[in-house]
């Protein structure tokens, strides 16, 4: 006779998993997967020994040296390359400068063109720079169990704002305050290396079409290097006042210092005579006009008619 024997399989729930998948779309079967796969590493990342501060501070130094730490070897050589290309079109602009500034009187309008794109590169090149290391950080810090609370070391902190605005709040494990003061240093450091190279970039294009929006982009710089040098100061002393001073913290807020400050420099300024203004921008505005710029002299003129009406005020 013929009998029947029935087999149980008491495998685990993946045919249950399948029967619930059954009746989802492909697509959304394989997002459910790639959620769950990530969020399998991001338990696995849980407890790394990977120090936030070291990580930012590494891509800060050298781009993508933060994500060569935290393993992402793909993303650091790609962000390593952007900075190695940045190196060599300075390095091959400095070489070449001859050759460079002898197309530039035959071909002024292709220059104009050659120096506003390489200007926009640089920028991106360095903004992406400082991105890579507030991700880095981010990278870091979402991968820790607890909350980063900063360094150890007292003064770390305060040496780094020292050397570049919020570089010390994110050694102190504030982002958010660090990366505020991060992008005033670092529109600062453009205006100054735009300031610096000033006259050999108008050497270029001196008499291109781009001339007077170079011009233009030269005044913003003048303008925002005096207050990205307020707030490197103010960076210096928030981070001493959390950090250290406990007496500052107490008798002297933030808002405060920053009123110090500013009153400080006009008592400075102030001891120098307007006849000293007067005659500095005199000559500044002749230099100007020696090299056939046209805008700034028109600034420098309004600033004397402005300084003499003051002067008046205060005769008066």
């Amino acid at each position: 006779m013929n009998q029947k024997i029935w087999v149980i399989d008491d495998t685990p729930s993946d045919i249950s998993i399948d029967r619930r998948h059954s009746n989802m779309p492909s697509g959304d079967v394989e997002k459910r997967r790639t959620r769950t796969d990530d969020e399998t590493i991001a338990l696995s990342n849980k407890g790394t020994t990977k120090n936030p501060a070291l990580s930012f501070s590494l891509s800060l130094l050298l781009c993508g040296a933060g994500y060569l730490y935290l393993g992402r070897y793909r993303l650091g050589a790609v962000f390593a390359s952007i900075q190695a290309l940045l190196v060599l079109l300075l390095i091959g602009i400095f070489y070449y400068w001859d050759a460079i500034k002898n197309f530039s009187f035959v071909h002024t309008f292709e220059m104009s063109i050659f120096v506003f794109t390489g200007l926009v590169v640089i920028l991106i090149t360095m903004f992406l720079w400082l991105g890579s290391a507030v991700d880095a950080y981010r990278r870091t810090v979402q991968q820790l169990p607890d909350v980063y609370a900063g360094v150890d070391y007292e003064y770390l902190p305060v040496f780094a704002n020292v050397l570049f605005p919020g570089w010390g709040h994110f050694l102190n494990g504030q982002p958010k305050r660090g990366s505020a003061y991060l992008m005033f240093g670092f529109v600062g450091l453009c205006s100054g290396l735009l300031t610096l190279a000033a006259w050999p970039i108008w050497s270029l294009i001196a008499y291109s079409p781009g001339a007077r929006m170079f011009e233009i982009a030269l005044f913003s710089a003048f303008l925002f290097v005096p207050l990205a040098l307020v707030a490197w100061v103010v960076s210096v002393y928030d981070i001493f006042r959390i950090r250290i001073g406990d007496i500052l913290r107490s008798h002297m807020p933030r808002t405060s210092a920053v009123l110090t400050l500013l009153l400080s420099i006009s008592v400075g300024l102030h001891f120098m005579s307007g006849e000293y203004y007067m005659n500095l921008m005199d000559s500044v505005r002749t230099e100007m006009l020696q090299h056939n710029m046209t805008f700034l002299p028109e600034v420098v003129q309004s600033t004397q008619a402005l300084l003499n009406l003051l002067l008046k005020i205060n005769l008066a």
